[in-house]
């Protein structure tokens, strides 16, 4: 394109986060690339938008000017109107008023005015084109006063009202006629152009957009600066996050050092990095930044730009940051105020977000591209050595020279694309100083707590996350004697153990396995045999951060996913957005639930595996240490498989969740979408009156002819549905999806909503047993012998679907009626539901079991209807049996017949390849009839006398049993065989002549069954494969394996194994998840099935907890709970007295408060007393003297003003002083006078330490 003499830049259009970028390249054009400040580049744009789509403008020189969405389309409004004037042929000799009359001497300036205006001036300057119209029309109305000239110019005055109107249809001219409406005289149009349009700026080379708003609107909380880029965090009277601003050098540098950028950028862009570590590029960063620097001082020099050293270096800095570094991300993961990031997908469509851990969560100025992310994507790939891709859409990182963790996640699992969480550490640990001096816990909280830590109580750090629980137990884990050895026990590489080096203590760090993206060359021990290692180390203290055996990949578990259930091999998991996942659960009172998913684990490879079978033809294949669950009295606990043996129970579930997803219709729209739209001509003619023919006719894509081709008598065809889809939607029209009617060619159709009632179960039923589909995927084929069948299937296709089926006899295997239903729409419809299409791919849909039980039902009396039967005879008694070919049909069946209570047994016939389901028990064949049935048929049950089954067994004790039944004379035989089944075991606590225990009762008419150990086999894989677990919240178990059988995630065992064995002699310090000290009893007793004695083991339970004051907004981290744990309590410690609260927070007073009443009951102080020989008041002497030194740091740090006083490394120094002194007086008076001690220590900490620290911070 040319404007004037010269040429100007080419365009291009390029897409990134779903929106489509008109670039302009700029470097050469003698015009300004400015859409404010020159018309020219105006015209350039407008010109080029009246040809093309987009939605952002971008100005590129050696920096790009980004104008936003809304912007740009002020400019595409008007870019229409231009082709629009042509169409209209606007300056045509009828539009310039009456021919022959007087005014014809005019046509001519009146041609060249509208051509000036809607054609030239337009582009230019629309703006001006308006106000030179305005005037234009004021002109004409002062000439029109003359009716000679009104008569002739009644066109002309038409045409310029209409151009008038078009202009003011476009928000741009709307918002000009805003303001120039108050003006008193007409204003340079740059200034409006000003307001109206303000680019984002950033260099070339870069990626990353920033967006700054108006100051004046914004109130600024904060400034400070992060290598060498200045951040901001300003309130926004209009949002509740904060907004941190980041300015980097790079944004703000003068064209000719852009220029140079530019230049070196292009130099050093063929480097590759290959597969290198990160600590490798940490090291070969100051080797680049010297190449880069003699690069630019060349580039500089060639082209006569003066650069001093210093800014060589900043520009060399710059080039290394969007090189070997990690861009824009750099500055923000060096900002040790941030605790994370977060860049959600789909990238470039939302700024990141920041974690600050003064202002909270917010949101930045900065816009992220999908190239960006590529690149940060290739470079943790090569440096992990780990693999990211569909097949492995996680990857999990430390970024170790910047103490950082990053999580990515791609599709499948991320829908949008790729999205990356940073977790940042602190560089160094928090202290107990620090947590004071912040508020987040007291004084006296403080040195009660290093009080415990020296005297070698086990303690448990629980909170949420983000309540500071992990930055707590790397403070406490300060507070131990640097003459310890301390083991550190993590999956998630959080406490600062390297730093911990550095500064004198004697630390070992065991990494166990991570709960997500394992590395292919990585091993990894399980957390067990790491604890046993570590008892091993010769440790005095044994810290265990979170951590968390596992199931074989292709092993199915059972989940519901968007209200659908399905049974998906466990490795899938693991691409599936989690946030949408429940699974069928046993929750604490061992009833049948769904609860959310919180965890996927994959676990290092494993070669040697269990496959355990039961009586009833479940089967699993798990890791030797994977736990399934047995009975222990009248419990549910835990065995790991390698313990497991013939003949032993397990627990599978009896019952599993319905009516969760009760599904009344199916939205077609959503199936059928590559299908066609009948009955939607209204529809049509209604989005055509909005926006014309025209614009229908393009936006459903039509090439030969136009929307009405759908209207014509001879037209064959229907609109595709996602064409009509489109017209509804970008016209604004609403429709019934239940009046128009989904089809193919002149196949009978569906109606867009269609009900899923019982009828339509049935249907299903009766195709799951005898049908199939057409190889063309056409028509539904089901074949039946039953009359009452047959009449009930035509009548459902005639009422149903429409449709009057083709009925005929066949002679295969005997005569047999075939009704063949031709409805395409149906028959895709139950394919992509999931029914399958042969017998040998049938499923139950994982829509049904969600629906209430009586549609449940109705499948099954469908299916039992045509594959199954009812037999009774003297020496085998009542069956009920359906038969398959389809091994996994026969598994759905089990899983529906849950849904009644029914435990079914599975089987394959030896001779046929036949799979059938069973049952047998009397009280599962009356709830079959009562509840499902058959169609054609009612069957009499002959009822016998109560005989004891041996299956469903429980065994007890005669003490277990006395403990939790008082019973009558007729259950006597209990105490003499101890044993009988569970369902006996229900008729006896239901007994109302029975006193039953809470426990015995709950277990009794829990939602499960006890399945016998058939077979336990080894298997060993020829090629080792990962193996995988779920993490359920609160239950932690799942159902998984062939038939189902429930498994269990054992995370919390490590930790209490730790407290129990490592507690003798030993410091131990853990954390875990958790609200109060009885919530984590609760979840890792009855949820995670740790025992009480184990529990019991921990000493004190330390609770931490964000805090909204008064409903505030902003979250405050407090330690609100120190409780200790009674050892004098059975079953549970609250009602029995076994936890005793040693400090509470008082949000009122916002203080954690000694809860002195209390203390006289304490069985640790108790303990301690026995163990040291220390007294009451010593050890209150002792609480606080660590109280009152810990607030002297505090009140020093704050006088001086002096934050790095609070530090690790000078605390630490700061502890162990006080230790020696103690143990000096100790040594030499045989005793200790706190007071003294303190007093001698505070003046060497103040007139000392302090003062040589701070004498080479001045210097």
């Amino acid at each position: 394109m040319k404007i004037g003499n010269f040429e100007v830049g080419e365009y291009a259009v390029k897409e990134e986060g779903g929106k489509r970028h008109l670039i302009f390249d700029c470097r050469n054009c003698v015009y300004s690339s400015s859409l404010t400040d020159d018309k020219s580049c105006r015209y350039h744009i407008i010109s080029i938008l009246s040809q093309v789509e987009a939605d952002l403008i971008v100005l590129a020189e050696v920096y790009e000017r980004v104008y936003s969405k809304q912007q740009t389309k002020l400019l595409k409004e008007i870019s229409e109107l231009i082709p629009k004037f042509e169409l209209d042929n606007l300056w045509g000799v009828e539009n310039l008023g009456t021919a022959g009359s007087e005014c014809e001497k005019l046509f001519g300036l009146r041609h060249d005015l509208l051509v000036k205006i809607s054609h030239e001036l337009i582009a230019f300057d629309p703006i001006l084109a308006y106000i030179t119209l305005l005037s234009e029309i004021q002109k004409e109305k002062e000439k029109m006063k003359n009716a000679d000239y009104a008569s002739c110019s009644q066109e002309f005055m038409k045409t310029l009202l209409y151009v008038k109107d078009s202009f003011e249809q476009t928000e741009l001219i709307s918002k000009a006629k805003e303001i120039l409406v108050k003006l008193e005289e007409m204003p340079d149009t740059k200034q409006l152009y000003y307001s109206f349009f303000e680019a984002q700026v950033k260099p070339s080379f870069i990626g990353s957009r920033l967006m700054f708003e108006k100051a004046e609107s914004l109130e600024l909380l904060d400034e400070y600066n992060v290598k060498k880029s200045n951040v901001q965090i300003f309130k926004h009277p209009n949002k509740i996050e904060k907004l941190y601003f980041l300015n980097p050098p790079e944004y703000t540098l003068p064209p000719e050092k852009y220029f140079v950028l530019s230049k070196t950028k292009e130099i050093v862009a063929n480097y590759q990095p290959g597969k290198t570590s990160l600590s490798t590029i940490a090291k070969s960063r100051k080797y680049f930044e010297r190449v880069y620097e003699s690069t630019i001082f060349d580039i500089a020099k060639q082209n006569n730009i003066s650069l001093t050293k210093e800014e060589v270096k900043e520009l060399s800095e710059i080039v290394a940051r969007y090189t070997v570094g990690y861009g824009i991300l750099e500055i923000l993961l060096s900002d040790r105020n941030l605790t994370d990031i977060y860049l959600d997908s789909p990238i470039g469509q939302k700024p990141l977000y920041v974690v600050h851990s003064q202002y909270g969560q917010c949101q930045t100025n900065i816009l992220y591209t999908e190239d960006e992310a590529e690149s940060m994507v290739s470079k943790l790939r090569a440096m992990s050595g780990r693999p990211f891709d569909e097949a492995h859409p996680i990857l999990d990182y430390d970024l170790q020279d910047l103490e950082t963790r990053v999580a990515v996640i791609g599709k499948p699992l991320a829908a949008d694309g790729i999205a990356f969480a940073f977790r940042l550490h602190k560089m160094t640990p928090w202290t107990l100083p620090q947590f004071i001096d912040k508020k987040f816990m007291t004084p006296l909280g403080a040195g009660l707590l290093s009080f415990f830590i020296d005297t070698q109580s086990t303690m448990l750090v629980t909170g949420s996350r983000g309540s500071g629980k992990t930055s707590l137990l790397s403070a406490l884990m300060l507070e131990i004697l640097q003459n310890a050895r301390i083991i550190c026990q993590e999956d998630t590489l959080e406490i600062p153990v390297s730093y911990m080096k550095e500064i004198g203590f004697n630390i070992q760090r065991l990494k166990t396995r991570a709960p997500i993206g394992t590395s292919k060359s990585e091993t990894e021990i399980s957390p067990e045999d790491a604890l046993r290692t570590a008892l091993r180390l010769g440790d005095s203290a044994l810290v265990i951060g979170e951590v968390r055996s596992s199931i074989r990949g292709n092993e199915e578990v059972v989940i519901v996913e968007k209200g659908i259930t399905k049974r998906v091999p466990i490795k899938d998991v693991e691409e599936k957005d989690w946030s949408e996942i429940l699974v069928p659960t046993l929750d604490s009172s061992l009833r049948t639930c769904l609860a959310p998913l919180t965890s996927f684990v994959k676990h290092p490879k494993r070669e040697n595996l269990l496959e355990v079978t039961t009586k009833t033809g479940r089967k699993v294949t798990v890791t030797p240490d994977h736990s399934l669950f047995t009975q222990k009295g009248f419990d549910v606990k835990p065995i790991e498989c390698r313990d497991l043996k013939a003949g032993e129970k397990i627990v599978i579930p009896s019952k599993l969740p319905s009516g969760f997803n009760n599904i009344e219709e199916l939205d077609l729209t959503n199936y059928l979408t590559d299908f066609r739209v009948d009955n939607c001509r209204d529809y049509i003619r209604k989005a055509i009156e909005k926006v014309g023919w025209k614009k229908a006719t393009g936006i459903v894509g039509i090439k030969t002819g136009d929307i009405y081709n759908f209207f014509r008598k001879n037209q064959k065809t229907n609109m595709k549905l996602s064409d009509f889809i489109k017209l509804m939607e970008e016209t604004n029209t609403s429709f019934d999806k239940g009046k128009i009617v989904l089809k193919n060619s002149n196949s009978k159709g569906l109606q867009g909503i269609f009900s899923l009632n019982k009828d339509f179960c049935r249907f299903l039923g009766y195709y799951l047993a005898e049908g199939c589909i057409d190889s063309p995927g056409r028509a539904v084929v089901i074949s039946n012998s039953n009359k009452i069948i047959i009449d009930d299937i035509v009548n459902m296709s005639r009422t149903l679907f429409g449709v009057d089926p083709y009925i005929r006899k066949t002679f295969g295997l005997g005569e047999c009626t075939q009704i063949r239903i031709d409805n395409s729409a149906l028959a895709q419809l139950m394919l992509r539901i999931g029914c399958g299409r042969t017998s040998e791919d049938k499923r139950i849909p994982g829509i049904i079991f969600g629906l209430k039980k009586e549609k449940i039902s109705q499948l099954l009396q469908g299916f039992y209807s045509g594959d199954g039967s009812f037999t009774y005879s003297a020496r085998t008694g009542h069956s009920v049996r359906a038969f398959s070919k389809t091994k996994k049909l026969m598994e759905d069946v089990l899983y529906s017949l849950l849904c009644f209570g029914i435990v079914g047994r599975i089987r394959k016939s030896k001779n046929k390849n036949m799979f059938t389901v069973e049952f047998k028990r009397i009280e599962d064949i009356k709830t079959f009839f009562s509840e499902i049935g058959f169609v054609q048929k009612e069957s009499k049950i002959i009822e016998k006398a109560w005989a004891h089954s041996t299956v469903n067994q429980v065994e007890f004790s005669e003490k277990e049993l006395i403990e939790n039944l008082s019973y009558s004379r007729k259950y006597r035989h209990l105490k003499r065989f101890k044993k009988c089944s569970k369902y006996y075991l229900q008729k006896v606590v239901l007994d109302e002549s029975c006193a039953v225990s809470q426990q015995l009762k709950q277990f009794a008419l829990g939602d499960f069954y006890l399945d016998e150990v058939v077979s336990i086999k080894e298997i060993k894989l020829n090629k080792p494969e990962y193996v995988f677990d779920l993490s359920v919240d609160s239950t932690e178990r799942f159902i998984g394996g062939f038939g189902g059988i429930l498994l269990h995630n054992t995370e919390a065992r490590v930790l209490y194994e730790a407290m129990r064995v490592g507690a003798a002699g030993n410091i131990v310090l853990g954390t875990i998840h958790g609200d109060s000290a009885y919530s984590v009893w609760d979840r890792v007793v009855n949820d995670l099935n740790v025992p009480s004695t184990s529990f019991k083991a921990t000493d004190i339970v330390v609770v931490a907890r964000p805090i909204r004051f008064g409903g505030s907004l902003e979250r405050h981290r407090r330690l609100v709970q120190i409780t200790e744990v009674k050892k004098e309590w059975i079953s549970d410690p609250l009602h029995e007295g076994g936890l005793l609260d040693l400090m509470l927070f008082d949000a009122s007073k916002d203080k954690l408060e000694l809860q002195e009443d209390n203390l006289k009951e304490s069985s640790l102080f108790n303990k301690i007393h026995k163990s040291s020989g220390l007294s009451m008041t010593e050890m209150w002497d002792s609480i606080k003297m660590n109280s009152n030194s810990k607030s002297f740091m505090v009140e020093l740090k704050n006088k001086l003003e002096f934050p790095e006083l609070l530090e690790a490394e000078n605390t630490v120094p700061a502890v162990n002083k006080l230790m020696l002194m103690k143990q000096d007086q100790l040594d030499e008076n045989g005793s200790v006078d706190f007071e003294d001690v303190l007093g001698k220590w505070k003046f060497w900490y103040k007139n000392e330490f302090t003062k040589r620290l701070y004498s080479r911070k001045k210097k």
